[in-house]
């Protein structure tokens, strides 16, 4: 009887001891999940980071690189065409006295004949004094216009872009009769342009 009593001691010992290990084998399985679940979300960090520092990494490479020469091109053509625009849209003073012209055309014989009426544009603001000095060279500036037309032929009258030529051509004689100080015409146009 007391083997009898001995062998169930151990058996009762086994069985203090089995929930015991059954709780140690759970906690060590807990144990595992929560390691096993903390790994995807170290992994999503990690993976984060490296996203996160590679657009870094792309966006310094695009800011510091040096622009190319296609760049610098586009660029140039594009602020002038900007300055162009605003020249264009941008509206002077207009001289009060209109300079006009009636001049017989080169290479007919005195059978044809162009008429001319020429406003000239400045900027009244910038150039105060452009207008006095303008109305002062009224007598220079209507002869200079002279000059230049008599000397076109017919031909060169009928080209389609005469008027063009002829305001580039007077503004910049215009421009280069004035003295440095007074200011510069800004624009040509031709109010009347009559070959008869």
């Amino acid at each position: 009887m007391a083997d009898a009593k001995e062998k169930e001691k151990p058996k009762a010992k086994e069985k203090e001891q089995a929930p015991d290990e059954k709780k140690e084998k759970e906690s060590g399985k807990q144990q595992g999940k929560k390691a096993l679940g903390n790994k995807p979300i170290i992994i999503g960090i990690i993976a984060g980071v490296i996203v996160i520092e590679a657009i870094l990494l792309f966006v310094l490479l695009r800011v510091t690189k040096p622009p190319s020469a296609e760049d610098i091109d586009a660029k140039m053509k594009e602020d002038s065409l900007r300055q162009t625009v605003t020249q264009q849209t941008t509206i002077g003073t207009v001289f009060e006295t209109p300079i006009e012209a009636v001049v017989n055309i080169a290479g007919t014989d005195g059978m044809r004949f162009l008429k001319v009426v020429i406003m000239l544009e400045y900027d009244n603001q910038a150039y105060e004094t452009l207008g006095e000095e303008l109305t002062k060279r009224s007598a220079k500036l209507k002869d200079m216009l002279i000059e230049m037309l008599s000397s076109m032929t017919l031909e060169q009258l009928n080209q389609p872009d005469v008027r063009t030529q002829i305001r580039k051509e007077y503004m910049r004689e215009v421009n280069n009769s004035l003295p440095a100080k007074t200011g510069q015409i800004s624009n040509v146009f031709l109010n009347d342009f009559i070959i008869q």
